[in-house]
């Protein structure tokens, strides 16, 4: 386990599991009141958010038992209102892999939760190294080849220095189900 434990206020996504790739911003449309009051108190506060995928994404408004017990902790970079419309955007950025430990009755505008952070395990492996080596390179490969990943993502390939995020961002490149997905975002072992 890694830091103590902490307080965020929490938001459901529906359809996605996202990754902590530091360094990589994530768009997110937000349309909810409930997500826009979570972001809100974030926003006062640390500028931290959990978000957690939705199990049952027809639950609306979702209900603890409708998500998954792990997400991430994410950094909130900036929200784009646009209060013509009901769609906003949400730039955020993911730092750690994180375990609600519970929800907290703090308010019924949003969903807030006590979290334990936690660290991805790597071990110090020859072979690892070379895998990921390996790993490395066909990620670069792929990014070459594929039309819908922009050039750009090869820098931001470069620029990873953890293992573990180098997995979270070809993870997050895999077309699979969601629930497998949501398996390897669970798994702290690289």
């Amino acid at each position: 386990m890694s830091e103590s434990r902490l307080s965020l206020p929490a938001i459901s996504i529906k359809g996605a599991v996202l990754y902590p790739i530091p360094m990589l911003t994530i768009p997110l449309t937000v349309t909810k009141r409930r997500t826009l009051a979570a972001l809100e108190r974030a926003m006062k506060e640390e500028e931290k958010v959990l978000i957690l995928t939705q199990r049952n994404p027809e639950a609306e408004p979702p209900h603890e038992s409708d998500l998954y017990e792990y997400g991430i902790i994410a950094r909130v970079i900036e929200l784009i209102r646009d209060d013509e419309d009901d769609e906003h955007q949400l730039l955020i950025e993911g730092l750690s892999r994180a375990k609600v430990e519970r929800f907290l009755d703090e308010s019924e505008d949003y969903l807030y939760a006590e979290v334990q952070p936690l660290e991805d395990v790597v071990e110090d492996d020859p072979e690892l190294e070379a895998l990921l080596t390996h790993l490395k390179e066909l990620a670069r490969q792929v990014i070459e080849l594929s039309p819908r990943i922009p050039d750009a993502a090869v820098s931001i390939l470069d620029s990873l220095e953890e293992p573990s995020h180098l997995g979270d961002l070809v993870a997050s490149q895999v077309s699979t189900k969601l629930s497998e997905k949501q398996q390897i975002l669970e798994e702290q072992n690289l």
